[in-house]
């Protein structure tokens, strides 16, 4: 198991054995290189860790377990852990942030204790086996199918998500007989019955409303940029230099200028394509006022089919998303400079980033709230606005036509809710069910990641795309990426605490129909130079006129669809996949990803 996944922790290697336990570890050293080692044990209590992460703002808990008496023999946040545990007992994961994924054995009563961090930035997958006698776990699924001898048929649900949204969500694996921990959920194993409870809940952002003039924005952000301001603080604590990922979009720049601020003195990484494309303008203006070292890094040109199946087989279950590949190219880069990076991640979740998204959820929003005779004074000019902006195609025609078609939505009893819904799974059940999955697998996969049923339709938009795409996309991608190249992704915007402030936060404050990420742009003001400020989000994905590399993943594809020793037909029929991909050649790509995944696990 170990061996398996000697990438996530290349620098050390330990083992400790007990009657009928046994844990294993793979080090990354990033705190106290020295006396680091793991697994770590309190010989005196009969406790014992393994433990994958970090934890935040560790040095000020030691502190106050060592004013209560508590004596320590290293300088690290896992024998922190180790503390915690003795004096609190699960109790303990209300005393710390972090991104984490632990196991502590009690030896003297026979206990596994695990859990796993509250947005699932670190992974953890378990098996139950020997006819649940026995649990084997692992931060990654080739330590346990590579090691052990399962039933390894799939989970129709989880293979429609990924056929659906290109991700497996974070409560289901790919494989019926193996779990995961949830995300912000303990686990313990007694004679090896597990006993699962979630100890955190991503919090319902307020559709409260707040008074953008006077004090209220200013109040709100001052306080939300101190808040993030400490959280940057704790997560720059390492034994090993911290580097930046610094695309020069808002999110980044943020976390760089408040660095800056706090007397950072590593670099920042921006990483392009070609000179075309590059934010490395607005980078540059970061960085020099924040006083930080920007180093530009250049995307491999290497085999652009290789750099693919080595990016996404990463993952250990099937995993597609259009930025993965320059993520992962990121990565491998950044690996030279630094074993830690710091990341704008989240923000976009919890602010309301996705502008395509959220701003016209809160548009229609407005429309549902509208009074009734203001609803109906606009119809006629939206039927206009519809006619006209198919003539002119001018933004306020063009606006006045989406407000029809919103109209027209609430007019049908459609909820903000709803349409988001069909936005993620648009043009997607035609497909599945062609590939042979289950109606009824399908529309599981559809109502787990639906929003709740609430009056506050943005409000359960957002924190549904926190607990599924968020959790089960954005952190999957980071871990892996990062990890397979041998280094730690920090992510200051999903600190907890700083996640509850935001949900109370009024809604308007976030995200508007005309506006995103508002608190952000408020606490920033002073801090970020105005062209960035200002500028809209630019993604960082695939090119869909990048028709050399499209040649090669549809000539890969048909290529392994032809070959007898191919394994897809263990998840999808070979056949079917051929009509799909002729009808819908955008899926060569996940399902290239479906079928090489299956060479290696099926």
């Amino acid at each position: 198991m170990m061996s398996r996944i000697a990438h996530r922790g290349p620098d050390a290697e330990g083992l400790a054995t007990f009657e009928n336990a046994a844990l294993g570890h793979r080090r990354l050293s990033i705190i106290d290189l020295h006396n680091g080692q793991q697994p770590m044990s309190d010989t005196e209590a009969g406790l014992s860790i393994t433990f994958n992460g970090e934890i935040y703002g560790f040095k000020e808990i030691r502190k106050s377990l060592e004013e209560l008496g508590d004596i320590f023999r290293t300088g690290t946040d896992t024998e922190v852990l180790l503390k915690l545990y003795r004096r609190y007992g699960t109790d303990m994961l209300s005393h710390f942030s972090g991104a984490f994924a632990f196991c502590i054995w009690d030896n003297r009563h026979k206990i596994a204790f695990l859990a796993r961090d509250r947005f699932g930035e670190k992974p953890l997958y378990f098996l139950s086996l020997e006819n649940g006698q026995t649990v084997a776990f692992c931060s990654e699924v080739e330590g346990l199918s590579g090691a052990f001898e399962f039933d390894r048929s799939i989970d129709q649900i989880s293979l429609a998500h990924f056929l659906g949204r290109g991700f497996v969500p974070p409560h289901r694996t790919i494989f019926s007989k193996m779990n995961t921990l949830p995300p912000g959920t303990a686990m313990t194993v007694i004679n090896g019955e597990t006993k699962n409870w979630k100890y955190w809940e991503i919090p319902t952002p307020t559709m409260i409303h707040g008074s953008s003039s006077g004090k209220g924005l200013a109040e709100s952000a001052e306080s939300f940029r101190e808040i993030l301001l400490n959280v940057v603080r704790k997560q720059l604590v390492a034994d090993v230099p911290v580097n930046f990922f610094l695309s020069g979009g808002l999110d980044s720049s943020s976390i760089v200028a408040l660095a800056g601020e706090v007397g950072f003195q590593g670099q920042a990484l921006n990483y392009r394509h070609s000179e075309d494309d590059s934010e490395l303008h607005f980078a540059r203006l970061v960085a020099e006022r924040s006083n930080v070292a920007l180093t530009l890094v250049e995307m491999p040109a290497g085999d652009r089919l290789q750099i693919f199946e080595q990016a996404t087989g990463a993952f250990g279950e099937p995993f597609w998303d259009s930025s993965l590949i320059g993520v992962f190219n990121v990565c491998a880069l950044a690996s030279r400079h630094s074993k830690v990076i710091i990341s704008g991640d989240g923000a976009d979740e919890l602010l309301g980033g996705y502008v395509w998204w959220y701003s016209r959820i809160a548009r229609m929003q407005e429309i549902l709230d509208m009074p009734l005779l203001d609803f109906l004074a606009r119809m006629p000019i939206a039927a206009m606005a519809w006619t006209t902006s198919r003539l002119a195609r001018q933004r306020a025609a063009i606006q006045a036509s989406t407000d029809a078609r919103l109209i027209w939505d609430r007019i049908q009893g459609r909820t903000p809710g709803t349409n988001r819904e069909e936005q993620k799974w648009q043009g997607v059940e035609e497909r599945v069910l062609a590939l042979g999955i289950p109606k009824a697998a399908l529309r599981s996969a559809q109502s787990e990641t639906s929003s709740q049923d609430t009056e506050s339709d943005l409000a359960s938009v957002l924190q549904n795309d926190q607990t599924n795409y968020l959790c089960g996309n954005m952190m999957v991608k980071t871990d892996r990426a990062s990890m397979r190249n041998s280094i730690e992704v920090r992510c200051p915007f999903l600190d907890h605490h700083l996640v509850e402030h935001l949900a109370q936060v009024p809604i308007n404050f976030k995200v508007t129909s005309q506006a995103d990420k508002i608190l952000l742009r408020e606490a920033m003001a002073n801090d970020l130079p105005p062209e960035v400020l200002t500028r809209d989000k630019q993604g960082f994905g695939v090119k869909s006129h990048d028709l050399d590399e499209q040649r090669l993943i549809d000539h890969k594809l048909a290529e392994r669809l032809c070959d007898f020793n191919a394994r897809i037909d263990r998840v999808v029929d070979r056949d079917a996949v051929r009509a799909v991909v002729s009808r819908n050649p955008e899926l060569s790509r996940p399902l290239l990803v479906l079928s090489n995944w299956a060479d290696q696990h099926a």
